[in-house]
């Protein structure tokens, strides 16, 4: 079920935190996102134009983002998920341009 993956997502980043720290590294946050969400929700993930807000990308920063319900992400939106995850760059919507990130993503999917 959804609450052990999310369990073994904890420990993941949690584990990384210590030793992050025994480096001397700084550490982002744990943050979840459901991608089962409405269309113009799951447009906060790599934010939306002109917007104030910051993307969830964005908060997450060096830490580790779960994205719970995956396969429920469009398919255009799961290539930029790959992009991030092999290139450690997304682009922001927000801000209109490429960035760089040490951003862990953990993805979960109950099919």
């Amino acid at each position: 079920n959804g609450s052990s993956k999310d369990m073994c997502a904890c420990l993941i980043h949690y584990g990384s935190v210590g030793r992050r720290r025994q480096l001397g590294l700084k550490s982002g946050p744990l943050l979840f996102f459901d991608c089962g969400q409405l269309p113009g929700q799951i447009e906060q993930l790599f934010g939306r134009e002109g917007s104030k807000s910051p993307s969830v990308l964005d908060a997450a920063g060096e830490g580790t983002l779960v994205l719970n319900n995956i396969h429920a992400l469009p398919a255009n939106l799961r290539a930029e998920v790959a992009n991030l995850v092999a290139n450690g760059t997304y682009y922001s919507k927000r801000d209109g341009q490429f960035k760089a990130t040490k951003l862990r993503v953990i993805a979960i999917t109950e099919q």
